[in-house]
């Protein structure tokens, strides 16, 4: 029978866990599972681990800055052939992992025990996004959508910010390197980029005052 209080000495097959709604901790004895419901069980988490491990290496390789970059260029080739807003990478994408190797990996650390405790109940430190970069991507993100929008009624603002990727600043610099490339003014297209995107944000994180506006008294 399930227990509900916390026991007094430890026992390796007792669970202690906390409920959503009801108060206080609880505890089960595992060893009370019959033995076939208790394989299932253990088939089942021995499955998600596997495929949480191996899951894990192909999200890591999808989120590799040079990935990305190639998802942002192909995408945009695919919608225009001769387009110049999105610069092709100079370096060569990663090959994705060995996944076959991963998952013996995988079997192998579980068979030594080596296998890292999930769900401690410990919140994560949230990393923090430079104000800047935010309101830069926010601004970027806003005029490609608009600009792509006005040629193709498909476009969306999804696809807009999928485009420009988690950092704006970024993606205005690799705008610039193929217009450059092409034979435009450097020093033209960075004043556009400061004057347009980078000054503005940096007066909304309040990481630089507007001009003329250091000398007005205050208000409050």
């Amino acid at each position: 029978m399930p227990d509900t209080e916390t026991p007094t000495e430890t026992n390796p097959n007792v669970l202690v866990f906390d409920v959503p709604n009801i108060d206080g901790e609880h505890s089960f004895d595992c060893a009370t599972i019959p033995a076939n419901v208790r394989l299932d069980f253990l088939k089942d988490k021995t499955r998600s681990y596997f495929v949480n491990r191996v899951n894990s290496v192909v999200q890591r390789h999808a989120k590799d800055d040079t990935v990305l970059a190639w998802g942002r260029y192909n995408e945009a080739v695919k919608a225009d052939p001769l387009q110049s807003t999105v610069a092709k990478p100079t370096t060569e994408a990663p090959a994705m992992p060995d996944l076959k190797a991963v998952l013996a990996k995988a079997m192998e650390d579980l068979a030594a025990g080596n296998v890292r405790k999930m769900g401690t109940g410990e919140k994560k430190a949230r990393v923090q996004v430079d104000p800047t970069t935010k309101y830069v991507t926010q601004a970027v993100v806003r005029d490609v959508y608009n600009s792509k929008r006005a040629g193709d009624p498909k476009y969306t603002y999804p696809m807009a910010a999928k485009e420009v990727g988690k950092d704006g600043i970024a993606y205005l610099n690799a705008t610039i390197e193929a217009k450059v490339a092409q034979g435009v003014d450097r020093a033209a297209l960075e004043k556009v980029r400061d004057t347009k995107y980078i000054n503005p944000a940096k007066i909304m994180a309040g990481a630089t005052v507007g001009k003329g506006m250091a000398e007005l008294p205050d208000l409050l």
